[in-house]
């Protein structure tokens, strides 16, 4: 990529000298502007002479700043012909902003080149971890802030241009280039969803049955929680219910690395990282749990704020998406019951999310998928009810149950509508058989259903029970 923009540089020399012809005296299109912006020591020695001249409130007109510029030897005769040509085919100063905008690009381009060899050069010896670091934050600054002209602005027309859908990686689950959450209570089932995505994705099978998996996929599992031997038996497992041959298993594009010490606080943990997936080209990435991967205060939300901006948004923008698993706290007398606020940690850790999945255990003794929190989407989908069952003494299946997941999903869609006004019994006894097309018991069984499982909950109003969506009773799930 061009480090050097030698016509803008000429360009914003010249718009400024046509300036001080006209007698101004300043311009907010240089504010940001320094003198090591430019390439040239000829240009450096020029923008300093008109800096100069501005801060004495003087126009920096041609005269002046070869005045300047003889003074201290940096301006011969044959110099003189070049600097009168600066403002040629300028038509005045009127694109001063852009010429300004294109220069600090590069000068940016050219910083950020010499920082990335100093890191490279620094990471063998000699340097102490908290210089590597701020090496790499001075990195990631410049290359998110290359333009060094604030944000973009974005012409809201192009809006009509985006596709309706977002890009799934997996329908309904999964969205390109998003960060998402598997949270659930210990021996709920993470690494059991997880393994299962994983092999649903390289194998183009559905997700749990019923989930379309978008493109070809290669998975890279980062396992820092479970021990090896056991993740290996599960998978075996998983695979031999697909009907896989151990030829078929050794081909496929799963990368699984367990307990490797990825502490991504570590520059050199998180380069190691990066090379391994630039080797090993993944689509998604799978990380195992949150707090193994870094030593940082969970509850702390610039820490974890930190953590998240160093350590998984460069991972992020590498790959197509990546699921981090994540605990949930116990639900306490201080602590709502929802998924949503039993997400361990700071506040922030919640908010860095695009999507988050919880895993929780209904009052029917079932598990349930739970859809968290969205960002890019606006249809949150009902609890679905999955198993882990054994199917024969060497094959496991991790599948929804369809029994609920027909009904159940219009009786949810039908107390979304309803929101937190939720429903009379009666009114919504009535829906169910227009909706479902079902008699009264039935759709009484559907509902009670639902209402054992957690997903719907109901208040006495002097004789008549009032349902709700759990999460309509509870407030709004899409917290950020």
């Amino acid at each position: 990529m061009e480090k050097r923009d030698i016509p803008a540089e000429r360009a914003v020399l010249g718009c400024l000298i046509l300036q001080g012809i006209r007698g101004e005296t300043g311009s907010a299109a240089i504010d940001d502007l320094k003198p090591q912006h430019f390439s040239s020591t000829a240009y450096r020695n020029i923008y300093k002479a008109i800096t100069e001249l501005l801060q004495e409130d003087l126009p920096p007109s041609a005269p002046l700043i070869m005045s300047k510029l003889r003074e201290r030897g940096q301006l011969t005769d044959k110099d003189v012909p070049d600097f009168c040509r600066l403002s040629d085919g300028l038509e005045g100063d009127k694109n001063l902003a852009v010429y300004v905008s294109r220069l600090m690009e590069c000068a940016n381009r050219r910083i950020v080149h010499s920082k990335s060899k100093a890191l490279a050069d620094a990471s063998g010896d000699g340097f102490s971890n908290a210089e590597l670091t701020k090496l790499t934050h001075d990195i990631d600054y410049l290359l998110t802030n290359e333009r060094g002209t604030g944000p973009p602005l974005v012409n809201l027309g192009k809006a009509f241009e985006a596709p309706v859908e977002p890009p799934w990686v997996v329908k309904n689950i999964l969205i390109h280039k998003e960060l998402t959450y598997l949270a659930s209570e210990s021996g709920v089932g993470k690494s059991w969803i997880a393994m299962a995505l994983a092999l649903d994705l390289v194998l183009g099978r559905p997700f749990l049955g019923r989930f379309d998996i978008v493109g070809k996929h290669r998975v890279m599992f980062v396992d820092e929680e479970n021990p090896g031997p056991q993740i290996l038996r599960r998978f075996g497992r998983l695979m031999r219910a697909y009907g896989l041959t151990k030829a078929e298993a050794a081909k496929l594009p799963i990368f699984y690395m367990f307990q490797g010490g990825f502490n991504l606080d570590d520059p050199r943990k998180r380069a190691l990282l990066h090379r391994q997936i630039k080797a090993l080209r993944p689509t998604v990435v799978i990380m195992d749990s949150l707090v193994r991967f870094h030593q940082r205060n969970e509850n702390d939300n610039s820490e974890m704020a930190r953590f998240f901006a160093e350590a998984l948004k460069p991972i992020a923008n590498m790959v197509d998406n990546v699921v981090v698993l994540h605990h949930l706290a116990k639900p306490g007398a201080d602590r709502p019951s929802d998924i949503a606020h039993r997400i361990r940690g700071a506040s922030d850790i919640r908010a860095a999310a695009d999507m988050i999945w919880g895993l929780e255990l209904g009052q029917d003794g079932r598990r349930y998928l739970v859809h968290v929190k969205t960002r890019s989407h606006a249809e949150y989908l009902p609890a679905e009810p999955f198993e882990i069952v054994d199917i024969d003494r060497s094959g496991t299946v991790v599948r929804l149950l369809e029994d609920v997941a027909g009904p159940g999903k219009a009786i949810l869609g039908i107390l979304r509508n309803a929101g937190s006004d939720g429903s009379l019994r009666g009114d919504l006894l009535e829906q169910i058989q227009l909706s479902l097309n079902i008699q009264t018991r039935t759709a009484e069984g559907h509902l009670k259903r639902l209402v054992t499982s957690g997903s719907v909950v109901s208040q006495m109003e002097g004789r008549v029970a009032r349902y709700w969506l759990k999460e309509c009773r509870l407030g709004p799930r899409n917290i950020d």
